[in-house]
């Protein structure tokens, strides 16, 4: 997934999904802002369905060649804005992006925060995944390729990159089948982990012998694959701060 920032505003962004975000308070105005004429009309269609702006909920239509995108996902951002606030955000357009296939979609959210950036770097990774690897190739919808961010400088999202592709490897252990996914097999994606930063230590039969992990051995006696004990260790790069005492 490619992400970029654009000076492309709402009314102009040529793209299969247009995800705009707008406030409980004042639908209205923010649709008539970001898409003119438009906008009227789907303010109107908002409160014909119903759509409060409750944080993530959405209102997905078509443009009819109205503006350049071809659909529009009006997204909740609630009464007050926040940061968790744009990550659900975010994961609901992401959500409705990935059930159509959408390759190319804006997210129009307003200037972005570092800490609002992140979080939606984090929404968009949530809302797009999906435990697909067994389905055919038919079967799966494709994930976008090319991710805009409209109306904001840009931030460094390193961390909310890092949180996403952490929580999309849980999710993907915790999906995975019993025969693929066994305690020998979670040591050794434990050990690919292994970095200048990550070091990675796995026990088993003598070792827990000798530890005294008798709960684990005992559960263990039920299968016949031996029980694993996995400890991981993160050592930050640079030098460690003293802690202070109060």
């Amino acid at each position: 997934m490619k992400l970029s920032h654009t000076e492309s505003t709402p009314a102009t962004a040529a793209v299969d999904l247009l995800v705009l975000g707008v406030p409980s308070d004042g639908i209205a105005e923010a649709l008539e802002a970001a898409l003119g004429a438009f906008g009227t009309q789907l303010a109107e269609a908002a409160t014909a369905e119903g759509f409060k702006g409750k944080v993530g909920t959405t209102l997905v239509t078509r443009t009819f060649n109205l503006i350049p995108a071809r659909r529009v996902c009006v997204v909740g951002l609630g009464n007050t804005r926040s940061v968790d606030g744009i990550r659900r955000a975010a994961g609901a357009g992401a959500s409705v992006a990935r059930a159509a296939g959408d390759q190319r979609v804006a997210y129009a959210l307003g200037a972005l925060s570092a800490d609002e950036e992140n979080a939606l770097v984090e929404g968009i990774e949530a809302g797009t995944y999906r435990f697909d690897r067994y389905k055919p190739e038919a079967g799966r919808k494709a994930i976008a390729t090319e991710v805009q961010i409209l109306g904001s400088t840009a931030n460094d999202a390193g961390l909310g990159t890092a949180v996403a592709e952490g929580q999309s490897f849980a999710r993907d252990l915790v999906n995975e089948q019993p025969d693929v996914l066994y305690p020998e097999t979670l040591a050794d994606f434990a050990q690919a982990l292994a970095s200048d930063n990550i070091t990675v230590e796995v026990w088993e039969g003598d070792k827990l012998v000798e530890e005294k992990m008798h709960g684990m051995l005992a559960v263990g006696r039920g299968s016949n694959r031996g029980p694993r004990f996995i400890h991981l260790t993160y050592t930050p790069a640079g030098t460690p701060r003293r802690r202070r005492r109060g």
